[in-house]
């Protein structure tokens, strides 16, 4: 779990709490890649990765516009992070990063099949092949962020601030 003063993890099912790192921190997200890595995003501007559980942390995304993270998400192959500039693109060991695409200023997410959707501009794009190409899926009204969420197989849902929670079954 993440919060004002570090990265917390517990081998208990939640009983005990056992600080692992960026203690100075705030942090905004935790995931654990597909390779047992886990990735810290603060609100100091910054990525970092662990690859040993959480006892050591190493800084990663400095190639970012605007190291602002929102989420990352990832398949086998590399890790995806939404910064404010866009969308960036990692192999799983997050030494270097490109940029993707840019301005995506909402949310990203991987489905079970491997596709990757965002939100931007109030348009569903999805691409099938790691972010090279781009195609509308939909469209959802909103002037603001909105986060999307699958909550099973088909499932799409889209939680906005201006026009409430909105789904997809498509």
């Amino acid at each position: 779990t993440s919060g004002d003063k570090g990265i917390f993890k517990s081998t208990d099912e939640g009983k005990t709490w056992i600080k692992t790192g960026l203690n100075d921190k705030t942090v905004r997200f935790v995931k654990v890649a597909t390779n047992g890595m886990i990735v810290g995003g603060t609100d100091g501007f910054s990525l970092y990765l662990s690859k040993n559980q959480g006892r050591s942390w190493q800084q990663t995304g400095k190639e970012f516009d605007n190291w602002e993270t929102y989420r990352v998400t990832h398949n086998k192959k590399y890790l995806f992070a939404l910064a404010e500039s866009g969308i960036w693109r990692s192999n799983e060991n997050g030494k270097k990063w490109r940029l993707n695409r840019k301005d995506v200023l909402s949310d990203i997410i991987l489905t079970s099949t491997g596709r990757l959707i965002i939100l931007e501009n109030s348009q569903v794009l999805a691409s099938d092949d790691n972010g090279k190409k781009w195609y509308k899926l939909g469209q959802i009204e909103t002037k603001d962020f909105a986060m999307l969420k699958i909550l099973k197989d088909n499932f799409l849902v889209a939680c906005t601030r201006d026009n409430g929670i909105l789904y997809s079954t498509d």
